[in-house]
């Protein structure tokens, strides 16, 4: 699974980090969206990484942020993510604005 470069920038920008970050940041998020998306559609939320919808971004965004701010070897989700996978995870491939 690839994450295409221009969802890697829209990610960093969603979560406050400039999208002029280094290649080890870059790679980070993404194996962390990786890791994100592997989840959801574990989930049920049926999610092409290589066509992501604006809001199907942010989630996953949210769920990187979460990702990276935990501490080694925790793997905890906030409230935030949790209902928003919630969401996506019941609509299947929904985009969210239905």
């Amino acid at each position: 699974m690839e994450i295409p470069e221009e969802y890697i920038t829209k990610m960093l920008t969603f979560t406050g980090i400039s999208e002029e970050a280094d290649q080890f940041i870059r790679d980070k998020y993404a194996g962390a969206a990786k890791a994100v998306i592997g989840y959801l559609n574990g989930g049920g939320a049926a999610l092409d990484p290589a066509n992501l919808t604006n809001h199907q971004l942010y989630v996953v965004s949210v769920g990187v942020n979460d990702l990276q701010n935990n501490a080694p070897g925790s793997t905890s989700y906030s409230p935030l993510f949790k209902e928003l996978a919630t969401q996506l995870c019941l609509m299947g491939a929904g985009d969210g604005n239905g």
